[in-house]
């Protein structure tokens, strides 16, 4: 059963290199603004809890999205930004 799947993208990476711009191009994810809202659960690198198969529902119905941005700039991004269900690791 297919579910929707996005990513926030924060522009800390390379263009050309980047494989979250390229799912993008290839038409598997959507890409999702900063500011706007998603119903689903955002997977982010500071999340505080992680994923279990009672959240496989949520995915279905409301989607699941990934944060895209540079692992050496992580002090500098705002995932307070970024409005979603929930957050997980």
């Amino acid at each position: 059963m297919p579910c929707i799947l996005a990513m926030f993208d924060f522009g800390q990476c390379d263009p050309k290199r980047c494989s979250g711009r390229k799912l993008c191009r290839l038409g598997f994810i959507r890409q999702q603004k900063i500011g706007q809202r998603f119903p689903g659960i955002l997977l982010t690198p500071t999340a505080t809890s992680t994923l279990s198969p009672s959240d496989s529902t949520t995915i279905l119905s409301k989607g699941l999205a990934a944060v895209d941005c540079s692992w050496n700039q992580l002090d500098k991004t705002a995932f307070h930004r970024v409005k979603v269900f929930k957050f997980f690791l």
